[in-house]
């Protein structure tokens, strides 16, 4: 049998080793490699590769993949989701779940996206329900960036165990990050690692994923003041692929026959802005983020907000005070947002949808 190059799809942080494995004993005289999805133009241009399979996870980049192939007739496939066996981030969904579920606080479209799990073939949240009753909650705001829930395990009374409640964070990566003492791998706690962690989401970001952490902790307390929510445990991440709009393309290239300057004012990372905006053919030369705007003079940030193209990591008042700011200038300002973090933002515009 001619030997075959496979090069293996995937999303940056997967593991795809019980895969490589698995394909090996089939193939024994293949050539397998593994990469995130980001890498594959750079791996085809350096190795002659046969076919390309897509992991499940990124199975929304296989047209494009596909599209790009085409040229080079390399053919392109996906990997059945049943190939991967059961992924070690079950915990990571069960928990994000709880804590989506039962904070009371303003709920965005990644909150329903993860409620929608309910509908997923073999997951129980009947189960969860039972076994894990709401005490107590820190809600999320956008200067804390995270939202805590604090949940009795009904369990432990049941089986006579230390009677040990379960605290569940969820939010950004960064902040999150910073509270763990301890990273949890296959059921073992390891000295917490941000180069490791780094490591795995910025690809991620890169792809144009959206990132958020979940984080654990068990303590005794039935009620959680902010002091509580240090030392955790980071179980995980979950990511959220969020394509443009098709008619996006379309509405910018109007805007820009008009002579409309276009800016992009976002709380994304960095790395997902400028994803984001790339595909939309936006100039992402000039970006700064939120925590950089602070160090600015008025003098400075008037300059900066005429030169710069994408705004990211902003809270809802640095989206309104860029829009001030280009009024102040002497523009004419319309915003467009679909969140609650847009609405000083929107009010603050000439024109607002």
């Amino acid at each position: 049998m001619e030997q075959k190059v496979i090069l293996l799809a995937c999303a940056a942080g997967m593991s795809t080793s019980l895969l490589v494995t698995k394909m090996q004993e089939v193939s024994k005289k293949d050539k397998i490699f593994a990469i995130p999805v980001s890498k594959v133009d750079q791996k085809v241009n350096e190795e002659s590769i046969d076919v390309i399979l897509i992991g499940p996870q990124i199975r929304y980049m296989e047209k494009r993949i596909k599209e790009k192939m085409a040229v080079k007739h390399i053919p392109v496939g996906v990997i059945p989701m049943e190939d991967y066996g059961r992924m070690d981030g079950a915990k990571v969904l069960e928990y994000a779940y709880l804590n989506s579920l039962y904070h009371t606080g303003v709920k965005n479209h990644l909150d329903d996206a993860i409620c929608q799990v309910e509908q997923m073939p073999k997951f129980n949240y009947l189960r969860l329900l039972e076994e894990y009753n709401k005490l107590d909650e820190l809600p999320f705001d956008y200067n804390r960036k995270y939202v805590s829930v604090l949940c009795e395990n009904t369990l432990n009374e049941k089986s006579n165990l230390n009677n040990e409640n379960l605290l569940i964070v969820k939010g950004d990566v960064e902040t999150v990050c910073r509270k763990c003492t301890y990273a949890e791998y296959r059921g073992k706690a390891y000295p917490m690692d941000m180069q490791s962690v780094h490591h795995i989401i910025d690809e991620m970001q890169e792809d144009g994923m959206k990132v958020i952490a979940v984080a654990y902790k068990n303590t005794n307390k039935e009620h959680i003041i902010p002091e509580d929510e240090n030392d955790l445990i980071l179980l995980g991440y979950l990511t959220f692929f969020d394509a443009p709009k098709k008619s996006a393309q379309e509405a910018i290239e109007k805007l820009k026959k008009l002579n409309v300057p276009i800016k992009v004012l976002t709380g994304d990372s960095k790395k997902v802005a400028v994803s984001v905006c790339r595909r939309l053919n936006l100039d992402t030369d000039n970006i700064i983020d939120g925590e950089n705007l602070f160090e600015l003079t008025d003098d400075e940030l008037a300059i900066l907000c005429e030169n710069t193209t994408i705004f990211a990591q902003l809270s809802p008042k640095q989206k309104a005070k860029i829009i001030k700011v280009l009024q102040e200038n002497g523009h004419t300002v319309g915003f467009l947002g679909d969140g609650m973090n847009d609405l000083h933002a929107i009010f603050q515009s000439d024109v607002g949808i």
